[in-house]
Order: C-alpha cells, then sequence, then structure tokens
C-alpha cells in the first residue's frame, strides 16, 4: 500500500534532514552530475513543444478505460486523461532531468518501463534523434494518447511495446542484440515486481549504463526495492533525489551513495 499524505509529508522532512548540498559532495563523478545536469537544465528548443502538449493534456476531459496491471503510482482513481496526466506524469522539472540524464551520458538504447500518456518518453526521446526509446505500457488507450503527442511532436525514435511487461519484457530482451544505456522504472510500483525487473535488466547494463527508479518513497515495498538495489553487488553510485533513485554501475569509482537536495 502507498503512503498516505502524512508519511509522505514525514518521509520528506526526514529526507531534508538526511540529504547533502552540492557543497558537501567530494565526488567528481557526483558533483558534474549536479551541476551540469540535476541543478540546471538548459533550455531546449523541444521543451517548450512538450510542455504545450502537457498542457493540452490538462485540459483533456476524455474518459479511458484504464485497468492497471501493477500498482501503478501515485495516481487518482479517475479515468480522465487530464486526472492521469497531472498525478502519474513526472513534473517539468524532474521530465528535464530524465533528457539532461540521457544527453549528458549520451544514452543509445533507452528502456522505459510505464508510458502512461508519453511526457516522459518525449522528453528522453528528445535528447538525441539519434537514440531509440522502448517503452513498455499496458494499456492501449494510454499508448493511443502518447502516440498521437509523439507524432504531433514529431518525435520518431520511439517504439511503444503494448501489453503486460511481466510478458512483453523477456520477449524483447530476449531478442535485445545491445547493451541498454539508460532504464527508466515507472510501471508496477511494488517491491517484488521492481526487483523482478531490475533482475532482467541487468545482464543487458554495462559500466557505462545507469538505472532511473521512480517513487522510491512511495511504499514501505519501493523503499525495500530501493535499499536492496542501491545495495546491488554491481552498483557503484546510488543517489537519492526522494522523488527518483538513480543507479550507476561505474567500476572507476569507489562505491558511495548518496541523498542529495537539489
Amino acid at each position: 500500500m502507498p503512503y498516505n499524505s502524512i508519511q509522505i509529508s514525514i518521509k520528506y522532512l526526514r529526507y531534508l534532514k538526511q540529504s547533502k548540498t552540492r557543497y558537501r559532495v567530494h565526488s567528481p563523478f557526483v558533483f558534474s552530475l549536479i551541476e551540469n545536469v540535476l541543478r540546471r537544465q538548459p533550455p531546449f528548443y523541444a521543451f517548450k513543444k512538450i510542455e504545450q502538449w502537457r498542457d493540452k493534456l490538462f485540459e483533456d476531459k476524455t474518459e479511458l478505460n484504464v485497468k492497471e496491471f501493477g500498482a501503478g503510482s501515485r495516481v487518482s482513481k479517475s479515468k480522465l486523461v487530464r486526472d492521469i496526466a497531472e498525478t502519474a506524469v513526472s513534473s517539468q522539472n524532474q521530465s528535464e532531468w530524465l533528457f539532461g540524464l540521457a544527453n549528458y551520458f549520451k544514452a543509445k538504447t533507452i528502456v522505459e518501463l510505464g508510458t502512461s500518456v508519453g511526457v516522459s518518453t518525449a522528453y528522453l526521446a528528445a535528447a538525441s534523434k539519434t537514440s531509440w526509446v522502448y517503452t513498455f505500457e499496458g494499456n492501449e488507450e494510454l499508448i493511443e494518447i502518447a502516440t498521437e503527442g509523439w507524432q504531433k511532436l514529431k518525435i520518431r525514435n520511439v517504439e511503444a511495446v503494448v501489453g503486460d511487461i511481466d510478458i512483453q519484457l523477456p520477449k524483447f530482451l530476449g531478442a535485445l542484440k545491445t547493451k541498454i544505456d539508460l532504464v527508466y522504472l515507472d510501471a508496477n510500483h511494488t517491491y517484488e515486481a521492481t526487483i523482478n525487473y531490475f533482475n532482467q535488466l541487468k545482464p543487458f547494463l554495462d559500466s557505462d549504463s545507469m538505472v532511473i527508479v521512480d517513487d522510491i518513497h512511495w511504499s514501505e515495498g519501493m523503499e525495500k526495492a530501493w535499499f536492496e538495489l542501491k545495495n546491488d553487488e554491481q552498483v557503484s553510485i546510488s543517489i537519492d533525489l526522494f522523488y527518483k533513485g538513480l543507479l550507476f554501475f561505474r567500476s572507476d569509482i569507489e562505491e558511495e551513495h548518496f541523498v542529495l537536495r537539489i
């Protein structure tokens, strides 16, 4: 079960108490990441168009026949497009993080689990026209909304995989012939699913790969999953940003775990 608003507030206050600012970070790798990606993202021409699309989604009163394949995210029970867009999609600032991370690390092969209405996908795809984003979503109606938006934005480097991720992901990985540069886990927000997805994807990651985990403090199960992921033997750097967690696998960096306030 997800934490309620009071529990989330308490978690956030604890995070603020534990977190460091950039002035207390001594890792050159992490400091550079903060300065070049997380603290400020230079305006990019695609941002304005994507945000204009987001604004239109906020006004869309279309009711969808959405069914949950897992725990979902922190969403309302409404099936209206506008409510899904307002509650299930990363904020503009967090979306720009996704763009910045994909751009900074020059990610070519990107896997996103949990498309929703496709705003985060658009940010990931906009980072480079030579990259390819494989995004997985269980609900066909959401993919239709997303695809319409991508077409209007002239985003052509996205392949949507529709269906139960538990079925589709093993099929996809079984046919994959390359490593994965960036993974964004934003689908079934349970301990079991998060750990299962990570373990399936891990053989396709290398020292230059990164994994972004959404809603790491959403529930007791997600916090447990985050604890295990950041302590995985292959993880060298973990960064807790409260709303999202970042995992890196670099062999040239001494293991260290950060709780950062940006």
